[in-house]
């Protein structure tokens, strides 16, 4: 019985969530969001999704749309810890049913992206991550774009809420991840 125990144990061990170096195979754990951002417990209180406009600021067409989701911890203005993943799509195109996924150094090579004319913009148009720092009024980011591996899945839209699941890795000293499920609610900046 001690050797069942025992092999229990360490499988269950072996496929807690953490950093790794290929993300787009992880298995995503099915409990609310939470990780590890430079060095320090993080888990998702929040998360927000804005962007995906079709008009710039002066009401003229935009052929693509950016789209911004915000996973945060802390109440304040500025997140105690956030990622911020920016996601581009054609212009009036949602998130809802997608699957997009990153693989380290292959950010201009992705599977999905937005081709306009003679123009194409990677589906995973970046990441920041960012942390508050003692002593300091304004939180530290850090933008990565080839150093991130991620897979991330979104549902369908009900009402302001769309449902995602992630795991998303970065590969920064510390080796920052957050792995599970989501509900962003749609806002406006």
């Amino acid at each position: 019985m001690h050797q069942y125990v025992t092999a229990f144990v360490l499988l269950v061990v072996a496929q807690a969530p953490g950093w790794v170096g290929d993300a787009t195979r992880a298995t995503i754990p099915n409990r609310p969001a939470a990780g590890m951002i430079h060095g320090a417990r993080f888990t998702v209180e929040k998360a927000e999704l804005s962007g995906g406009d079709t008009k710039d600021f002066k009401g003229r067409p935009l052929d693509h749309s950016t789209w911004f989701i915000h996973l945060r911890s802390g109440k304040d203005f500025f997140a105690d810890k956030e990622f911020v993943i920016f996601i581009a799509t054609k212009a009036g195109e949602t998130l809802d049913g997608r699957i997009y996924t990153l693989k380290m150094g292959s950010n201009f090579k992705q599977p999905v992206g937005v081709h306009v004319g003679n123009t194409s913009y990677p589906a995973i148009q970046g990441l920041h991550m960012s942390y508050k720092v003692p002593g300091k009024s304004l939180p530290e980011t850090e933008m990565f774009m080839d150093k991130t591996s991620l897979r991330l899945e979104f549902g369908k839209t009900a009402g302001v809420k769309l449902p995602g699941r992630l795991y998303l890795c970065v590969q920064d000293p510390a080796k920052s991840w957050v792995a599970g499920t989501f509900n962003a609610v749609r806002s406006r900046f």
